[in-house]
C-alpha cells in the first residue's frame, strides 16, 4: 500500500469456479476403526460466483487504511451416497463436541 499513488484505491471482480463432476469407485476408510467400505459414487457439476473486493484509502499523517473481502481458496465436494452421508455426520458431531469440550 505504501507504494501507491495518493488517493482512494478499488479493485473488485466475481470469479467462476467451474468443478466437474467426479465419479469415485474404492475403498473408504471409516473414521475411529480399522474398517474399510466399499463406496461407488459420483458428485455432481458445481458451478458458482466469487466476489472480490479491495480498498485502501488515501494517506494521511502517513498512513493508509485497505480492506479486502476474499473467499477462501478450498472447495468441497458434496457425494450422494449413503455412506458419505452418515461418515460426514458422525465427522462433524465429533468436531462439534471436541470443540465445545465435551458439552455435547
Amino acid at each position: 500500500m505504501s507504494l501507491l499513488r495518493q488517493g482512494w484505491h478499488f479493485e473488485g471482480g466475481l470469479r467462476l469456479v467451474y468443478v466437474p463432476k467426479v465419479k469415485f469407485n474404492g475403498l473408504v476408510r471409516i473414521p475411529g476403526t480399522t474398517t474399510y467400505a466399499p463406496v461407488k459414487d459420483k458428485s455432481d457439476t458445481d458451478t458458482f460466483l466469487v466476489l472480490y473486493f479491495y480498498m485502501v484509502t488515501p494517506e494521511k499523517n502517513n498512513f493508509r487504511f485497505g480492506l479486502a473481502f476474499t473467499t477462501p481458496a478450498g472447495v468441497a465436494k458434496e457425494w450422494n451416497a449413503p455412506l458419505h452421508e452418515s461418515l460426514r455426520r458422525k465427522v462433524f458431531a465429533k468436531g462439534l463436541r471436541a470443540l465445545l469440550g465435551g458439552f455435547l
